[in-house]
């Protein structure tokens, strides 16, 4: 029998139009199951052993890891062979924390000031800091293992309708199921709030337990529900892996530039931003500017100089190559032993800038354009309702992106 070439076309037509009404009566009667991996200790082993891992540490800076590591210094380097200049360091920033923490406690900062220690001057002996900062990084991938707990039964089995539900909602805009890898430390690590690293999500037991009970009270219907805040996270995998696409997509729609990253080290090498810093995986310090009145400002996390248990969202002010401006006062001499007199940029809470509100559309994380765009899609997915209707078009148009990125 001689099957003609119309016929044929015809025939996959057919054949490829069932596919699609097949699977798609199976997302919606629940029938399709996503890929969910719940980390444990040998998971998270060969994890960190990976290029992802150690494309995000390299960028932590030492005051953060001793923070991040709940300030867990002397213990973890018992009986290891630090050299006497490095000993010499670690005293000195013992002490410092210690009463830095005191004069918090008693409601004043003295004259001391973290970022005048030795310890942060990275213009004295780079090789010297190099090898400091990396002992505490050592210790804080430790820290990490040891916090480590695997999911129990019944989280697994919650977080799996969860999922399915998401599931249902996520195949309409990206046209395919994520796959979803999911790490759960122990309480008050990294603040207790979720992120990403390559393509897993890590989260701790309190933030997890917080959102299942509400979820399964039936108080899901506000913005820290578990939904929106696994889709949150699952975005920035998103935004991690096609990078250039939402670049240009804040660029045009957003106002958010990008700074050439010749000129990000202008940012990353401030002593001062270097020193109280933080690195969130999801959105990276000095990668973008907004610009205001013929000004340029770059949105930057960090430790709270008053109180490093605490972080600030700021708006940093550079000049038109980049680098970042000070204030002129700071030049002057501080007490103390210090190095170099290191000079303060010119920085504004970004609370307190009403012309920066123009590029967050009313969400609270709003201190960098992946966040924006993760808080304001995800919400929008999951209930579009709780999006300010103000602000509605443009949460809508930003997830029209989601269906034209080329990697998942």
């Amino acid at each position: 029998m001689i099957v003609s070439k119309k016929n044929i076309i015809l025939l996959g037509i057919f054949l490829y139009a069932l596919y699609i009404i097949f699977n798609s009566r199976k997302v919606n009667e629940g029938f399709y199951s996503s890929s969910i991996k719940f980390f444990n200790i040998n998971d998270f082993e060969r994890f960190i052993k990976q290029k992802d891992y150690f494309e995000v540490f390299k960028y932590f800076n030492i005051l953060e890891i001793i923070v991040k590591s709940n300030f867990n210094i002397n213990n973890s380097l018992e009986n290891k062979p630090i050299a006497e200049k490095y000993l010499k360091s670690i005293k000195e920033l013992n002490y410092a924390l210690e009463n830095y923490q005191y004069f918090n406690e008693k409601g004043s900062n003295g004259n001391l000031k973290l970022h005048n220690l030795p310890l942060f001057n990275y213009k004295v002996n780079p090789e010297y800091k190099v090898n400091l900062r990396n002992l505490f990084l050592n210790n804080l991938t430790y820290f990490y293992k040891q916090n480590l707990v695997e999911f129990t039964n019944e989280q697994q089995s919650l977080l799996r309708g969860v999922i399915s539900e998401i599931d249902r909602i996520l195949i309409n805009a990206l046209e395919r199921i994520p796959i979803w890898n999911l790490v759960l430390y122990k309480n008050n690590i990294d603040w207790d709030f979720p992120y990403t690293i390559g393509s897993v999500i890590f989260m701790t037991q309190r933030r997890l337990q917080i959102l299942l009970d509400k979820y399964t009270n039936g108080d899901n219907d506000d913005m820290s529900g578990i939904k929106i805040t696994l889709v949150h996270e699952y975005l920035h995998i998103l935004q991690r892996k096609n990078v250039k696409a939402f670049q240009s997509f804040y660029e045009i729609f957003w106002g958010f530039k990008p700074i050439p990253e010749g000129k990000r080290n202008n940012i990353y090498g401030d002593v001062f931003l270097k020193t109280y810093g933080i690195t969130n995986p999801d959105g990276n310090n000095g990668e973008y500017y907004v610009e205001h009145n013929g000004e340029k400002y770059t949105p930057f996390l960090m430790l709270d100089p008053k109180n490093i248990k605490n972080h600030l969202p700021m708006l940093v002010k550079l000049d038109n190559d980049f680098n970042v401006l000070h204030d002129e006062k700071s030049k002057k001499q501080m007490k103390g032993e210090v190095v170099q007199n290191v000079k303060i940029p010119i920085m504004y809470n970004i609370s307190d800038m009403s012309f920066y509100k123009k590029h967050t559309y009313g969400v609270g994380q709003n201190y960098h354009p992946n966040e924006v765009f993760a808080t304001l899609v995800s919400t929008y997915l999951i209930d579009e309702g709780l999006v300010s209707s103000q602000f509605r078009e443009n949460a809508a148009e930003a997830t029209k992106l989601l269906s034209k990125l080329e990697n998942y």
